[in-house]
């Protein structure tokens, strides 16, 4: 039960970090410098759990 939880969170993390590396690659003037930050803090988790999965 637990092995089929993570490869549901595994696939359900891999959308979400091409979006986030996605809007960072953007360097859009509608994203402030602490919206950044929190982005890339955000990315940073999502390989932690991806890595961790």
């Amino acid at each position: 039960m637990i092995r089929k939880e993570m490869i549901l969170l595994k696939r359900s993390i891999a959308p979400v970090r091409e979006l986030i590396s996605g809007i960072l690659r953007s360097e859009s003037y509608l994203i402030e410098e602490k919206t950044e930050k929190y982005f890339k803090d955000v990315y940073d988790h999502i390989i932690q759990a991806n890595y961790l999965s």
